[in-house]
């Protein structure tokens, strides 16, 4: 959580987002461990723990027991890679998700690939229909950013904005963009802290 407060020194309490493996779910006490480490200012955006489709489909008892438990603390759960685990779509209903990330197989090129366009857009509107936020995994090109913004898709992240960098470095671009006002709201960028 010192990476939060790192950020909100730059005047953006950005809200991040955290890949986490079902197991780590399963064998740790996350709840608790949130409640003692997050930050107790009033602008704390929360946090977002990412889980993959494909592992979490299989007990979404676990899924609803989690996000009842970090709701409170300001903390949601979202789908990774959704779309790369062929989950029946009925089954949307019951997971306890704010967000979908749109798997990168399905951004590539889906300015100019109707297929991958469709699904985009189906996802998009999924997202939408059930008040979930969507993000766009793995955009590399200006077209895409493009496309995916008029669809609605609400935020991105990808190669196109910058490469992976370590925290020290994204707090500096993060200064500079301040600085110039050209901090842009719609997409991230992945950093590895």
């Amino acid at each position: 959580m010192t990476d939060w407060e790192d950020f909100a020194e730059c005047g953006v309490p950005i809200k991040l987002s955290v890949n986490v493996p079902v197991s780590a779910l399963v064998d740790l006490p996350i709840p608790q461990m949130l409640r003692e480490a997050r930050p107790g200012a009033e602008n704390w955006p929360g946090l977002t723990l990412e889980v993959t489709e494909d592992q979490i489909i299989h007990d979404l008892q676990l899924a609803k027991e989690l996000a009842d438990a970090l709701r409170e603390l300001k903390c949601d759960l979202a789908v990774h890679d959704f779309g790369a685990g062929y989950s029946s779509f009925a089954r949307l209903t019951q997971l306890p998700f704010s967000e979908l990330k749109i798997d990168r197989a399905y951004v590539a090129n889906c300015n100019r690939d109707q297929f991958n366009a469709g699904l985009c857009e189906t996802i998009v509107e999924l997202g939408r229909h059930f008040g979930l936020r969507t993000v766009a995994e793995g955009i590399e090109t200006a077209h895409e950013s493009h496309k995916l913004q008029s669809i609605g898709c609400q935020v991105g992240q990808g190669f196109l904005f910058d490469k992976p960098m370590p925290k020290a470095q994204f707090v500096t671009r993060l200064r500079n963009c301040l600085n110039a006002r050209s901090l842009d709201g719609f997409f991230l960028v992945d950093t590895d802290f």
